[in-house]
This record gives C-alpha cells, sequence and structure tokens, in this order.
C-alpha cells in the first residue's frame, strides 16, 4: 500500500510541469506565408530575375510586447543565371498582445517592377501607386514603406514581372 500512495504523490507533483509543458505550445503561434513571386524573363523567355515577398508571424499569448508578438514583411530577390540571392524584412510591426489582429498591410495589393537588367527590383502599392520597398542587386541595398524610395524606382517606371502568385491562385481549384 505504501508504494501506491508513493507512486500517487509523484504522479500528482509532476502533472502540473507537464501540462505547463505541452500547454505552452498551445498558446504560441507562428505563420509562414508566401504572398507574392514576380518573374522577369528575357526574350528568349529564360528567367533573369525572381522577386519573393515571405509573410513571417509570430504571437505569444503568454510573453507581451513586440518581441513575442509581431509580423514582418521579406523581400527577397534572386538571379538565377549567377544563383545570386538578396533578402531582407522590409517591414516588421510589433504587435501588443497576441489578440491584436491589426497590422498594417502597405504591401498587400503589389506587384513587383524591375529595370530592363532586372538587378534593379521595387514593390508598388497597385491601390496607392506608392513605391513600398526596393531592392538593388548591385549596391545590396533595401528600401522599406517608411523609407524614401531611391529615385530610379517609380510607380509607372520599369516592367511589371508576371506575378506567378496571381496565376497559381486563379488556377486553383
Amino acid at each position: 500500500m505504501r508504494w501506491l500512495h508513493t507512486t500517487c504523490l509523484l504522479r500528482l507533483a509532476f502533472a502540473p510541469v507537464v501540462l505547463g509543458q505541452a500547454g505552452c505550445a498551445l498558446f504560441q503561434m507562428k505563420t509562414s506565408a508566401t504572398r507574392y513571386v514576380g518573374v522577369l524573363a528575357d526574350s528568349s523567355g529564360n528567367v533573369v530575375t525572381i522577386a519573393e515577398v515571405q509573410e513571417y508571424g509570430q504571437r505569444d499569448a503568454l510573453q507581451r510586447g513586440a518581441a513575442h508578438n509581431f509580423q514582418e514583411w521579406t523581400l527577397s530577390v534572386r538571379a538565377p543565371s549567377s544563383g545570386e540571392r538578396v533578402r531582407q524584412v522590409v517591414l516588421r510591426q510589433g504587435l501588443a498582445s497576441y489578440h491584436t489582429q491589426a497590422f498594417w498591410r502597405a504591401i498587400e495589393n503589389i506587384e513587383a517592377r524591375a529595370d530592363s537588367s532586372g538587378r534593379r527590383i521595387w514593390l508598388v502599392n497597385r491601390q496607392t501607386r506608392r513605391v513600398v520597398a526596393s531592392a538593388d542587386l548591385d549596391a545590396e541595398s533595401f528600401t522599406g514603406p517608411d523609407d524614401e524610395p531611391p529615385p530610379w524606382a517609380r510607380p509607372d517606371g520599369g516592367t511589371v514581372l508576371t506575378s506567378i502568385t496571381k496565376v497559381l491562385y486563379d488556377h486553383a481549384d
């Protein structure tokens, strides 16, 4: 009988630890999604540049503050012929808490544009006709929505990258 009593006490002692470890995962959420993929092809149809916009978010119900609750947009530009890739967060928005759903969606309705070489890429918000991000592969420089865009990034300039994202979503079942 003594053995059963000790086993029962041990189970009760470890129950909060086990439940606490399993419960933490229920209060944390991480999301990742590709929001936009655009490609620029040369006259032969070879892909010169690929621009991607990814969204990553993290929320923690137990911990407050922007370090634990945030959403960010990353602009990634690749040149398949050289294997070159540059990537940078262009927008990061801290959230006050787990339940905060509002996030400034400056890059929600976008199209990517490029210069003739495909080495300079910029994102334009189609509704506001505003440049919200840019990347220069040669200078390895980026701008985000709060930055002044470079003079070469104009809302109506360059060539619009073919939106693979739109093609995929339009043909989804």
